[in-house]
Formats: structure tokens, C-alpha cells, sequence
């Protein structure tokens, strides 16, 4: 018999057996600082957590979804990048095509709260592996997604010529960036204006 699971929003009162279940599952220890810094105190604000609560009201299964913002036709809307889930070992046998998958009832709960929330566009950046899930969405209820390859991401960079390399390169000095000024936002406004982005998340320095 299929075990009964409760799909909600995180609650505070969840975070220990929500660190639990990170380290169970294989995904490190977190500590409870570290999940605020991560997931409460962001840029663009606390995070949208779903998580699966089993018969004994143990957490089972999260899902992070992270607020950002996306340009889509011209007009910038609130929008959510989610991540892949945690789901304890036990769980995650059976196929991603079931409506009783627990990653179908995480996304699900987390489909409404968005919707209430105001968020417009929820969006990842997935394995290519994952595309059949996403194509299958809309038979659980789930919103369509749509999608989007492009040949600079997608070409290995194996294929490039070393002297292409760093005849492109040239010039550049790559570097880790500790602060973020005005140059991001010029970046940004410059990038609006010189491609067709129908649909892009918002790079600026916040």
C-alpha cells in the first residue's frame, strides 16, 4: 500500500527534519544559519519551500523554489527558479510520469502558493534529461512549460580550437566579483537592447 503523503508550504517548526532529511538523503549537512543566509535572507526575499510530510509527520521530500525577476515581452514580472528536490531513498523508486511521485506533489503545492503569491513565471535550467518530464507536466494539472536551447550552451567546449580560444579571449581577465556596482546594470540594459530577449531573468546587481 502506497504511503499517504501531505503537501504544503515549509513552516519553521520543519527545519529540523528538513536538515535531516538533507543529510539523509545525501545532500550534505546544513546548518540552520546556513539555510537562512541560503534560502530566508536573499536578495529578492525568502524563499518558496514546498515540502511532503509522511503518515508519522516526518518531512519526506523538499523543494526549493528561489524568487528572482524575468523580462518576458518587454515587462518584468516576479518569477521563481526552482531547484532539483530532496526526496528521502525510501521514495524515490517509480516513474516521474506517476501523479503520486512525490516530486509531482511538490511542484504542484508549490504551483498554487505561487499563483497566490503573485509570482508569473516559474522556470529551471534543467538536465536535458529532464525535458519528457517537463513536456508531461500539463497531465497532472501542471501548467505547461515551454522551452529553449541555444548552440553557445549547448557546444562542447572540446570542439572549439584552442588558438579560437584564446583569440576570443584575449584581452579578458576572468576573476571571482566580491561586489556588484553599476556596471552590472549597465550590462543588463545593454543586453535588453542589443538581443531579443522575449524571455530572460533579470541580471542586474541585486
Amino acid at each position: 500500500m502506497q504511503e499517504q503523503l501531505t503537501y504544503r508550504l515549509f513552516e519553521d517548526e520543519d527545519l529540523p527534519g528538513l536538515l535531516r532529511l538533507w543529510e539523509e538523503a545525501g545532500w550534505g549537512t546544513l546548518t540552520p544559519e546556513q539555510w537562512r543566509e541560503w534560502f530566508v535572507d536573499g536578495p529578492q526575499g525568502p524563499s518558496l519551500v514546498t515540502v511532503a510530510i509522511d503518515e508519522r509527520g516526518e518531512v519526506v521530500a523538499q523543494e526549493v523554489f528561489a524568487p528572482s525577476r524575468a523580462v518576458v515581452g518587454g515587462c518584468e514580472v516576479s518569477a521563481l527558479r526552482f531547484s532539483a528536490p530532496i526526496v528521502r531513498k525510501g521514495l524515490r523508486g517509480g516513474s516521474l510520469r506517476d501523479n503520486a511521485h512525490p516530486v509531482v506533489g511538490l511542484f504542484k503545492a508549490a504551483e498554487a502558493a505561487a499563483t497566490e503569491r503573485g509570482f508569473s513565471v516559474v522556470y529551471s535550467l534543467p538536465e536535458h534529461a529532464w525535458l519528457p518530464i517537463f513536456r508531461i507536466a500539463p497531465r497532472f494539472g501542471i501548467r505547461p512549460f515551454a522551452q529553449a536551447a541555444y548552440s553557445c550552451a549547448a557546444l562542447p567546449l572540446e570542439a572549439a580550437q584552442a588558438p579560437e580560444i584564446e583569440l576570443a579571449t584575449r584581452g579578458f581577465v576572468a576573476r571571482g566579483v566580491t561586489e556588484f556596482g553599476e556596471e552590472y546594470e549597465h550590462l543588463w540594459r545593454e543586453a535588453k537592447e542589443s538581443f531579443p530577449i522575449d524571455c530572460g531573468v533579470v541580471r542586474d546587481k541585486s
